[in-house]
């Protein structure tokens, strides 16, 4: 299976979940959130990502990535935010390091998009 429909699959069951939880989660103030992420290692924040930009009780405010190539980490981060519809969301380079970044960064490499702050994580 192609990591291209992995990620839209991602995207479609969390948003079935977002919508059966909807009736339960109406009652519930909105709760703002920042993800922070090493996105493109393992399928974990991928779904963390899409379940967050989902839910209707939570405003994700932005996403920050961190973890060794943190700038291919966001562009993973703001492709999988524009499929998901959300495209306005910023997403924030943490402090780069050394560590590898996993086979999921095929699906964004040099992705680009306005959504990617060039301002650093931390300041954010």
């Amino acid at each position: 299976m192609k990591l291209s429909n992995i990620f839209l699959i991602f995207a479609l069951v969390t948003a079935n979940i977002a919508a059966l939880s909807k009736q339960t989660l109406a009652q519930t103030k909105e709760t703002k959130v920042i993800l922070d992420t090493d996105i493109a290692d393992d399928v974990d924040d991928a779904y963390a990502l899409a379940l967050v930009g989902a839910l209707p009780n939570l405003k994700l405010l932005g996403v920050t990535t961190s973890y060794g190539h943190t700038s291919q980490r966001s562009q993973v981060a703001a492709k999988l935010l524009t499929v998901m519809g959300q495209r306005s969301i910023p997403v924030y380079s943490g402090r780069p390091g050394n560590q590898q970044i996993g086979r999921q960064y095929e699906w964004a490499k040099n992705y680009k998009s306005a959504s990617i702050k060039s301002t650093p994580a931390a300041e954010y």
